[in-house]
């Protein structure tokens, strides 16, 4: 995935599910989050939440998050034309979809959107995290 290296104004979005608790969301969205921007350093990074009802629950308590159309307007009324947005689900299934549907419909705005794939996509991903968590000798009791 080394073509955003070159990019001119790219923006690497994750979408997460979301969630309404401060201490999940120190272990776990914000670990993710400096991994990716890490990760993705020459790219201006983004998130999102893409639960309705998440982003509904956190304005009542006055903290914004975006949801995926919101964040996809902002970028392309800021002039990014290189988009990756990457979710943190485990499978596929409906939220992957909806947010696939979602992103469709900015495609004729970028130069190039793409969306990554969710943990386990294919029969390797669950081998690869099989073995991750034996060499890491988690305790699943």
């Amino acid at each position: 995935m080394n073509f955003y290296k070159n990019m001119k104004k790219g923006a690497i979005v994750v979408a997460h599910f979301g969630t309404t608790h401060q201490d999940t969301k120190e272990k776990t969205i914000d670990i993710i989050n400096k991994k990716m921007s890490k990760e993705f350093e020459k790219l201006d990074f983004f998130q999102v939440y893409t639960s309705r009802i998440i982003n509904r629950i956190l304005a009542k308590r006055s903290v914004e998050n975006l949801n995926t159309s919101q964040m996809l307007e902002a970028l392309k009324n800021q002039g990014y034309k290189h988009v990756i947005i990457q979710p943190t689900y485990i499978i596929n299934g409906t939220e992957m979809e909806a947010l696939k549907r979602e992103v469709e419909q900015y495609s004729d705005y970028f130069e190039d959107i793409r969306v990554g794939t969710p943990l386990l996509t294919s029969t390797e991903d669950y081998f690869e995290v099989i073995k991750v968590i034996f060499e890491e000798n988690v305790d699943l009791t």
